[in-house]
Order: C-alpha cells, then sequence, then structure tokens
C-alpha cells in the first residue's frame, strides 16, 4: 500500500511554480515557470504580443518557441497572427477576427501551415471560455501547398469577413447628414436620460440572476465582482457592478473589445458631453475606418505616437473606462480599461490589492 500511495502521489500529482514581473511605466509582464515535468517557460507579453520560450530538462530535444501577435486593425477587427517551433516541427498561422454586434462573440478565419501536416482553413467561434474550431485540410503535405493557395485563402477569408461586418452593421452604414435617419440617430445620441433610465430597468432584470451567480462563486470561492464603474471625464459615472457579476460563467468574465455601451445594463455616459453634430457625422465612420499602420504598430507594442498628442487627448478626454474591483480565489484585484479593450477576469494584467489596502 505504501509503494502505490508513493507512486500515486509522484506519477498522478501535478505542481507548478511561476511568478509574474510588471515593468514600471509598461504594460509588459514577464513570466517564468517550472512545472513537476521539469517543463521550464519564460514568457514575456503585453496581451497583444507574446513571446514564449521553453524545454524540459530532461529531454532537450523538447523545446519550444512561439511568438503570437495580435493587432488590431479596426474598433471592431484584429488579427492573430503566430509562429511556432517545438521538436522540430513548425508552423505558422494568421487569421482575421471580427466582433459580432450585441453578443460577446468573436467569429475568426484564416489559415494555418504545419511542416509536418501541411496546409489548413480554419474556421472558429468563441464566445467566453466556449469555443468552436473547424479546421478543413487544403493540402496533406508541405511539398503540396503554395503561396497561391496562402493567398487565395486570405483573400478569402478578408471577403468573408466583411462580409459579416456588413452584415452585423460596421460597415455601409453611412448616414447623409439632415436625412430622418439621421435625425433619428442624433435624438437617439442626445437622449441620455432615456439611455440612462433603460439601463438601469436592465439592471433591475439582470439583479436576481447576478446574486444567484455571486452566491455560487462565493461558494467556490471564485470570480466575484465587488465594484464596477464605467465613467467618463467631465462626463456621467454608472455603476455597472451588476451586469458584470451576470455576465460571469465558470469562474470567468469576458466583455469584447468595443464600446461598452452597447451592451445589457450599460449606457453612453459621454453623450453630455459629445456634441451632436460630430457624433451624428463621425460615430459611423469610427465604426467602419480601419486604423493607419503606425496606430496598428504602436497598439501592438504598447507604444503612443508623439504626432497629434494634444488632439488625441482631447479625444480620449471623452473615451470612457470601466474600472472593475474584484475578488478571486481568496484575493483582491483592480483593472482598468479603455471603453474599446476586451476585457477578460481573471486578468494578469489586474493590480493586486493587498488587506491592508482595502482596509483604509
Amino acid at each position: 500500500p505504501s509503494s502505490f500511495h508513493h507512486a500515486l502521489i509522484l506519477d498522478r500529482w501535478t505542481w507548478s511554480l511561476s511568478g509574474r514581473y510588471c515593468f514600471p511605466n509598461s504594460k509588459w509582464t514577464f513570466s517564468p515557470q517550472f512545472s513537476r515535468r521539469q517543463d521550464v517557460s519564460f514568457v514575456l507579453t503585453n496581451s497583444k504580443l507574446t513571446g514564449r520560450l521553453g524545454w524540459n530538462l530532461r529531454r532537450r530535444g523538447e523545446a519550444l518557441i512561439r511568438i503570437d501577435a495580435r493587432p488590431r486593425l479596426s474598433d471592431y477587427r484584429s488579427a492573430h497572427l503566430y509562429g511556432q517551433w517545438k521538436s522540430g516541427v513548425w508552423q505558422f498561422g494568421l487569421s482575421l477576427v471580427q466582433s459580432l454586434h450585441s453578443e460577446i462573440a468573436t467569429v475568426a478565419l484564416g489559415w494555418r501551415v504545419f511542416s509536418a501536416r501541411g496546409l489548413e482553413w480554419v474556421l472558429s467561434w468563441n464566445r467566453g471560455n466556449a469555443s468552436i474550431r473547424v479546421p478543413i485540410v487544403v493540402s496533406k503535405g508541405l511539398a503540396t501547398a503554395t503561396f497561391g493557395q496562402l493567398l487565395y485563402f486570405s483573400v478569402i477569408s478578408y471577403l468573408i469577413q466583411d462580409g459579416i461586418a456588413e452584415m452585423w452593421g460596421w460597415i455601409g452604414e453611412h448616414i447623409a447628414p439632415g436625412t430622418a435617419a439621421s435625425q433619428t440617430s442624433t435624438r437617439n445620441i442626445v437622449d441620455p436620460a432615456k439611455a440612462k433610465k433603460d439601463a438601469g430597468v436592465q439592471k433591475e432584470l439582470m439583479a436576481r440572476q447576478a446574486r444567484r451567480k455571486m452566491k455560487d462563486e462565493k461558494e467556490k470561492d471564485g470570480l466575484i465582482v465587488k465594484e464596477a464603474i464605467y465613467k467618463v471625464e467631465n462626463g456621467d459615472k454608472w455603476d455597472v457592478t451588476i451586469p458584470l457579476q451576470f455576465w460571469v460563467y465558470h469562474s470567468t468574465l469576458t466583455l469584447p473589445g468595443r464600446s461598452k455601451s452597447e451592451l445589457l445594463g450599460f449606457y453612453d455616459v459621454a453623450a453630455t458631453i459629445k456634441e451632436p453634430s460630430s457624433v451624428s457625422q463621425g460615430s459611423t465612420s469610427a465604426t467602419s475606418s480601419s486604423l493607419a499602420w503606425s496606430d496598428v504598430w504602436n497598439d501592438l507594442l504598447g507604444l503612443s505616437s508623439p504626432k497629434g498628442s494634444s488632439h488625441r487627448h482631447s479625444r480620449e478626454s471623452t473615451i470612457p473606462t470601466l474600472s472593475v474591483s474584484y475578488d478571486y480565489k481568496g484575493k483582491s484585484y483592480h483593472i482598468q480599461i479603455k471603453d474599446q479593450q476586451e476585457l477578460r477576469l481573471p486578468s494578469e494584467q489586474a493590480t493586486r490589492i493587498e488587506a491592508s489596502d482595502t482596509d483604509r
């Protein structure tokens, strides 16, 4: 019996040691990790760009090098590029990721090339922690995969994504100023009182389910949203603790990378400080315009461009922020994001709040 228990403990139990260092005044973090199986890995990331280096101390041939890049191409579209080499087998991949309107979900189309398996076209759908991925084999060997095939499936993926974007209303919705539709849109935008009242009604409808989920999360020491505030500088401030707890699923929370004012229980807190003319003419273009390549590069590296900084500062002062204080596994955290950023809780980007800080 003693040898059985000894083997059970050594062979079945898993453990790992990890740490995390956040570079000052930067979004970059460095994380080393060591597991029971003597796997060593080092990760450098800023959530948009990630580099990973790993190997096994007992089997030197099991090495891993991987680089992931997730640049934001527009308000509702991003890309995922990656390259990986593991134990002599390499692969590359490219996908376009499109947010879906009024849903916490994304759809992605792209391709990946394996040195051992050839070319695959991949369709995937993600909502929170749920994911569906459908790989379609294009060529079963690397020798039969051509550059023309890569170009063809890249173009097809882009065209399908444009069709999805148009169907969900991200493009092709420019409204001429002065039309009835424009006037209706303007009235909807500049009527924050009604929007606020509607958001309050939605919160009341979500409250019961949110309380039930909070009770369940407390019992398993999971994710508990203590306070969530959606606000804008010199504008409104709105408590969204109930909606965020409502969206918690299996101790995780995911909000899409788009304006949170479109979600249930939210409203446009910046409506009172926006000019109606600029909103009615600029809001539709904001949904359809792509970012300049310099903005994509700066966003990917976590940099800020010196050009037009004063203009961007004035523009960013009207961009709402979402601040969330939450408990997870008995520890308290705080995170703040901009309106168009994706939120995933628990988050490695969150700041740990010590007990002495909360007592003050």
